[in-house]
């Protein structure tokens, strides 16, 4: 399997843990990939990183994020850090034909082998997890399809080949251009701009492949209540993915419930 992570050195610790996480679950997974891409983390941590991966006799590889000047010299506009996940193609090795991109935020609890391997059809270049977004921003902001499959960009299942094949890198910076140029908003950043380019190549995974915080902190009515999805999981799928997470994913999340006193 070909995993990859993006971090910085303050956010290397927690990098470690997710990367602690993938291994201690997945033992009798026969290869395992690491690659960081990093943005100056230090000697002492990326040691401390390989000494969780040498632990598990897994490979783990630093690969400097690239300046976005250099990826991407047409856009002047900042993308933030984290452009470097519509650029894989370009930062990891060209024989890597299937990654599996991971947040550094996530913990792997269960095998996601039969994930990694997860068969596609011939449209469809990536695969990832539905993130419960408003019918207000995916139809009147995104001015997407009601047949959008609108997966959270932290956990993603990339056919490399194909994404190199239709040049999928090249659409991405065309339609962040064209973002600019039209002065659209972005309200999830390069999560917008990965959903719509790629809109009509995605597979859906099951949720526990991608277990969000505002899944724990609502209950499933009050999100479809709240959020009003175009679509979304049946409430059996996420019950049954909640008894089971194969990943679990602390996103940020708009409401903090109070401790009763």
């Amino acid at each position: 399997m070909n995993i990859v992570y993006y971090s910085s050195d303050l956010f290397s610790e927690m990098c470690g843990v997710a990367i602690q996480s993938l291994c201690e679950n997945n033992k009798d997974a026969d290869d395992i990939n690491i690659y960081v891409v990093e943005d100056n983390i230090s000697d002492e941590n990326k040691k401390r990183l390989n000494n969780i991966v040498q632990h598990f006799s897994r490979k783990i590889f630093f690969i400097k994020k690239p300046e976005q000047k250099d990826l991407y010299p047409e856009v002047k506009y900042d993308l933030g850090h984290t452009y470097a996940r519509m650029a894989l193609a370009e930062i990891l090795p060209s024989n890597v034909d299937r990654v599996l991109s991971l947040d550094s935020d996530t913990l792997v609890l269960d095998s996601i082998q039969e994930m990694y391997n997860t068969a596609f059809e011939k449209d469809q270049i990536v695969a990832g997890v539905y993130d419960c977004v408003g019918t207000a921003i995916q139809k009147r902001v995104l001015q997407a399809s009601d047949s959008m499959k609108y997966c959270n960009a932290g956990v993603l299942l990339i056919d490399l080949k194909k994404w190199r094949e239709k040049n999928i890198g090249q659409k991405l910076v065309d339609k962040i251009l064209q973002g600019i140029e039209n002065n659209e908003t972005m309200f999830f950043l390069e999560q917008d701009i990965l959903n719509i380019v790629l809109d009509g190549h995605i597979k859906l995974l099951e949720p526990q492949y991608n277990m969000l915080t505002s899944i724990y902190i609502f209950g499933y009515d009050e999100i479809i209540k709240m959020k009003k999805p175009v679509e979304y999981y049946t409430k059996n799928q996420i019950i049954r993915a909640k008894k089971k997470p194969a990943i679990i994913h602390a996103t940020t999340c708009f409401y903090v419930r109070k401790q009763e006193a």
